[in-house]
């Protein structure tokens, strides 16, 4: 019983919290929150995109094969996980773009040193409202971006709006099957109990951040975008860990980047506030190495992405 209602707190309290960031989700407070954190995805997260963006660009390769990725588009670029995944493939121009000033900071002192740097061009930009002219790029990617959105279906737009005529596009999300982010709802529940109540909020709508975790609806998306064919895949990754304060790391990363779990958090006493991160990241560890440990391996945390793969 006490399991279940805990249970039943965690979804009301998660939900609550992201009802009241849905009224946050304007631009600005997401630029202002992605920009606070660059360094916590570039400690626990940036090398995770890398992976994810070549395996998905791999993807996309295989179903829509063609010589080179031409001239480049990447939607929300964060630190430049997926400037660093095409730095070995062939390309014509690489442009990246994120609202947040503070990531194009990050994700431009990274391109000095990739191999793409006289080739490269990142800037502030809205991906909701591009500034550029129709038809400009071959390839077009969107890592985990427009799923933040606050109009996704408009930025989908955009980004085929922005494809030439045969270009190519590829977007991830997230599926429910994302092992740090189960790990870490437990965690929380396991610290913070009851007091996640401070979390409510009557107002705002629920950000779906599994918008495009059903293949269905996600490929029908696509094609109502102006994307004229479309391919629906899941991608599993499994990365590992060799001790328990590479756990701590990851989650104090993930709760200062992603938006939701850092509103939970602000909504306690700043003099309480560092204690209680610690507190749930340990609970975090431990639940995690109980629960996926190995003999070989202290945890391996599993992350399953649907990869849209589309052609205009």
């Amino acid at each position: 019983m006490a399991i279940c209602c805990a249970v039943r707190l965690q979804r009301r309290c998660l939900s609550d919290a992201a009802r009241l960031f849905a009224q946050q989700q304007r631009a600005d407070y997401t630029a202002h929150r992605w920009g606070d954190n660059s360094h916590h995805y570039e400690r626990s997260l940036h090398a995770k995109y890398v992976a994810y963006a070549e395996d998905a660009l791999a993807l996309l390769d295989a179903e829509y094969p063609k010589s080179t990725l031409g001239n480049m588009l990447d939607i929300g670029c964060g630190t430049g996980a997926t400037m660093e995944a095409v730095s070995s493939m062939k390309l014509e121009s690489f442009t990246a773009i994120d609202f947040s000033q503070a990531m194009v900071d990050t994700c431009t002192k990274r391109s000095a040193h990739s191999s793409l740097a006289s080739r490269t061009t990142i800037q502030q930009m809205d991906g909701q409202n591009m500034l550029f002219a129709d038809n400009t790029f071959s390839t077009c990617s969107a890592m985990f971006s427009i799923l933040f959105f606050g109009d996704k279906s408009k930025g989908l737009q955009e980004m085929c709006r922005v494809v030439e005529k045969g270009g190519r596009g590829v977007v991830t999300g997230w599926t429910k099957n994302v092992e740090w982010i189960t790990y870490s709802n437990k965690a929380l529940v396991n610290v913070l109990g009851d007091r996640l109540s401070k979390c409510r909020s009557d107002t705002g709508e629920v950000p779906n951040f599994l918008a495009f975790s059903d293949h269905v609806v996600f490929k029908q998306m696509l094609l109502d975008a102006g994307w004229g064919t479309v391919k629906v895949t899941d991608l599993d990754i499994a990365f590992s860990f060799d001790n328990e304060e590479q756990l701590r790391h990851l989650w104090l990363d993930i709760a200062a980047a992603y938006p939701t779990l850092a509103f939970i958090l602000e909504t306690f006493p700043e003099e309480e506030r560092e204690e209680l991160k610690e507190r749930v990241a340990g609970e975090f560890a431990k639940l995690v190495h109980e629960g996926l440990g190995t003999p070989q391996t202290y945890a391996s945390l599993r992350g399953v992405a649907t990869v849209g793969l589309a052609k205009k």
